[in-house]
């Protein structure tokens, strides 16, 4: 018997986005007929759609009796002519292993000539065959595998279609192995071979209210990575009594859980963090009856957010690390769960229902539309058109109006979170003392998320938000008329000298000058790009190089000065100015490491779908299935740019509307991020942000977290100006430029 390995997986995956629904089903049937073999109605008791570990045990009888070859590749394009391209990208992972049977050598894909070559098999009825072998031998590579088994029998998994019962304690399970039988995950994710000694992985359990209960302390266990490679528990979350002295405590995580006693379904949040930073987050779903029945896909879990897909060590490494990582997870009943995840063994769970979330995220929004233009409305809602209020000369004065007001409401929303971490009265204090020095903070975008958290407006120093007449802090005024960069003042170092004063605003208060923020989506988990990983570096030979795609919008008086500025960033070459909508999408195919859009962004009347305007006004707008229309995906290891949307005197997108094309430059086209803004900005701050990010980044090369973190601050100093918070990256903090070695050349070798 063959021994599974990726290739097996990753045509099971394959196969799962070609075929949805009863269609893999039927289509498996129809070819296991064809070769005289039982189908899967014969083969499994009931008539379902098979799981990937057992689609994947049929990839490997079928290799075995070389049956996949260029007739099954070819009838698999016949069927999905649209997918053509990703059928062969999956196909020529087995070009470079062919299979040798009975002295017959099986080319996998066409191309082989010569004595060797064999006729195409064709799939007509053979003689009669023994029924397929679907055992395992030792499978070489390792999946996370998750599932559930009765309390008083640990050992043994439940099945998929087994509902759970009512008031009834069971174990949530987690195994980093060969395909466990019983694993209820959608899509197995595997772990590479070469994990490193020593990497340790914490795997977190979170529960809706009313829903799964959960046993106060056992809702965290730690994995380790051995020398020999295999994955062991360094930490259990939980010992279950009749496992006391099993060698299944050493691989097996076991999380006690007790159904509630209505029945319905239920879901559990299961995180898996490397240093911190949440790289894989699971969506567990649990169907609960009041007596024990099978209902199909009864228990199920699904990856739903993953920076690494497959968890590569040296990937881990480029991801970086997080002081706090924080995920919206919708739950059950209009709810919205906060998960916290810090350092040790810190985590934490905060419930908000749907309409304090809005209000949380409009009151946000209002504080930032009022310091932009002075009006809690959108900029297109007032009329005439108001000025932009930080036009000109700097105002100490102005800045204190803004900074007190959205400090106002930056304490608020912390407040409302932190007070309701599980610590009482004390959660706000416990919090605010974790994060005080400067750190990294995660806002994990999941896929289809619906509501973007106002972190960077967080306000956390202590605060009377009663006193009419709050101060400005006068440290943080003289570290501004110093030549010093604020990040090294002692406010911005978390040792303000009014860190305790209640009638005093200090911007170092503010989470978003005082650490770095990203919001990273995670990566689709099936379909065209199921297989990409979250880069965090971008990698050069020579220099870096930018698209730039303007507006040709004659009130755009800023741009061509803008643009010349860019041209003469120390170390950035080559780069390339689109100045119209068809200029742009055709260099959009080889762009170089970043993207730049200096345009209008909007919403379509008609269609209600977000679009980018480039070029003269009356070229077309750029939306997302463009992208897709113009085969735009950039697919290479070295070609994921960085796309960055500075889309000033535009119609108000907010991030919300917005997700739908932000999203597919990193879904569909394979973007290592993007960044955007909250609400509308004008030309002045745009080119202002533009400028400072773009130093940071590019020429000096510093992280996205830092470079956008250092824009703020820069704008805060010499302009007296709070709107660098309005900039959202939806990146890795940890994404940086990273010059190759030039390959030695084959003279130097020899001598």
């Amino acid at each position: 018997m063959a021994n599974p390995d990726k290739r097996h997986l990753e045509l099971a995956l394959l196969l799962e986005s070609l075929f949805p629904g009863e269609a893999l089903r039927d289509f498996l049937d129809d070819l296991l007929r064809s070769l005289g073999r039982p189908s899967l109605r014969d083969w499994r008791e009931g008539y379902r759609r098979p799981s990937t570990s057992e689609l994947t045990r049929v990839i490997v009888s079928l290799e075995r009796e070389g049956h996949i070859n260029l007739f099954f590749w070819s009838h698999l394009q016949q069927s999905r002519p649209s997918r053509k391209a990703d059928i062969e990208r999956v196909a020529n992972s087995w070009r470079s292993a062919p299979r040798e049977k009975d002295g017959e050598f099986r080319s996998p894909l066409p191309g082989v000539t010569g004595p060797k070559a064999v006729p195409v098999a064709r799939f007509t009825n053979p003689p009669p065959q023994p029924p397929m072998d679907f055992s395992f031998a030792e499978p070489p590579f390792r999946l996370v595998n998750t599932g559930l088994s009765e309390a008083e029998r640990p050992e043994s998994p439940l099945s998929q279609d087994q509902c759970l019962v009512t008031d009834h304690a069971y174990c949530f399970w987690l195994e980093v192995g060969a395909l466990v039988e019983g694993s209820i995950e959608v899509q197995p994710v595997s772990l590479p071979e070469d994990l490193p000694a020593g990497a340790r992985l914490q795997v977190l359990l979170f529960s809706n209210p009313g829903g799964l209960a959960l046993q106060p302390g056992a809702e965290r266990g730690v994995l380790r990575i051995e020398g020999d490679g295999r994955i062991v528990v360094e930490c259990p979350a939980w010992v279950p009594p009749p496992l006391a002295t099993r060698e299944l405590l050493a691989r097996r995580l076991f999380f006690p859980v007790r159904t509630p006693q209505e029945p319905g379904s239920y879901r559990l949040r299961c995180n898996i963090h490397h240093e911190g930073l949440l790289v894989q987050s699971r969506d567990v779903v649990l169907t609960v009856a009041k007596q024990p029945q099978r209902q199909s896909g009864a228990l199920r879990s699904r990856v739903d957010y993953a920076l690494s897909r497959t968890l590569h060590p040296s990937h881990l490494r480029e991801l970086g690390s997080a002081t706090l990582s924080v995920l919206l997870n919708d739950g059950d009943q209009g709810t919205h769960g906060f998960r916290f995840v810090g350092g040790g063994d810190y985590h934490a769970s905060v419930h908000l229902d749907d309409p304090m979330l809005q209000e949380m995220i409009a009151l946000s929004r209002q504080a930032f539309r009022q310091a932009s233009w002075g009006s809690t409305e959108r900029y297109e809602a007032v009329s005439p058109p108001p000025p932009y209020r930080y036009q000109g000369t700097q105002s100490v004065s102005r800045l204190r109006e803004d900074l007190v007001r959205m400090a106002r409401i930056g304490y608020r929303l912390y407040d409302l979170l932190a007070e309701r971490l599980g610590q009482g009265a004390n959660g706000a204090d416990a919090l605010r003392e974790r994060m005080r020095r400067p750190g990294q903070i995660q806002l994990a975008l999941r896929q289809g998320a619906r509501h973007l958290v106002p972190l960077s407006i967080f306000y956390d120093h202590p605060l009377d938000t009663a006193v009419k007449e709050l101060a400005l802090c006068d440290a943080f005024v003289r570290a501004s008329a110093a030549s010093e960069p604020l990040e090294t003042s002692a406010c911005f170092q978390g040792d303000c000298p009014h860190r305790g004063d209640l009638e005093v605003v200090c911007p170092s208060g503010f989470w978003g000058f005082r650490h770095t923020l990203s919001l990273p989506f995670g990566m689709a988990t099936q379909g065209e790009q199921g297989q990409f990983d979250l880069p965090g570096v971008l990698r050069f030979r020579e220099t870096p190089g930018m698209l730039i795609a303007v507006s040709e919008d004659p009130n755009f008086v800023l741009r061509d000065n803008h643009v010349a500025r860019l041209r003469v960033l120390s170390g950035v070459a080559p780069i390339q100015v689109a100045r119209s909508r068809k200029q742009t999408l055709t260099l959009l195919r080889q762009p170089g490491h970043l993207v730049y859009f200096y345009c209008h962004g909007g919403i379509d009347p008609t269609t209600r779908a977000p679009y980018l305007q480039v070029g003269p006004l009356e070229d077309p707008y750029i939306f997302r299935d463009n992208l897709r229309t113009h085969g735009i995906q950039w697919s290479e290891p070295a070609r994921h740019p960085l796309v960055f949307i500075n889309g000033c005197h535009t119609t108000e997108l907010e991030p919300e509307q917005a997700i739908e094309l932000v999203s597919g430059f990193v879904e569909r086209a394979g973007a290592a991020g993007v960044i955007g803004t909250e609400v509308t900005i004008f030309e002045p701050l745009a080119v202002a942000f533009g400028s400072r990010f773009l130093d940071a980044f590019l020429r000096r090369k510093l992280p996205l977290g830092a470079a956008i973190r250092e824009a703020r601050l820069g704008i805060l100093q010499h302009d007296f100006n709070p709107l660098g918070l309005v900039y959202l990256p939806f990146a890795l903090s940890a994404l940086h430029l990273e010059q190759e070695a030039a390959p030695s050349s084959p003279l130097a070798e020899s001598t």
